[in-house]
């Protein structure tokens, strides 16, 4: 049996994110949500702020779904 990573590359994106987590080191994320217009300029400025004390940001793909528990 052939080990799989020496048959195929491991690519590499040479991230913020990526250099922290291959140093082992902890690493700090964020989730930004999109905004209700068209305008992206709120998310932008806030990805900005948030470039300075986080490894990575991401934007979900549905953020409008929550989570709820039933108090019962």
């Amino acid at each position: 049996m052939t080990n799989p990573q020496s048959t195929f590359p491991i690519p590499q994106s040479q991230s913020r994110l990526e250099r922290v987590l291959r140093s082992g080191r902890f690493a700090v994320t964020a989730e930004l949500n999109p905004p209700d217009s068209a305008d992206a300029q709120e998310v932008y400025d806030a990805a900005v702020v948030l470039s300075q004390v986080c490894d990575g940001r991401s934007t979900p793909p549905m953020p409008r779904a929550h989570i709820a528990t039933c108090p019962a």
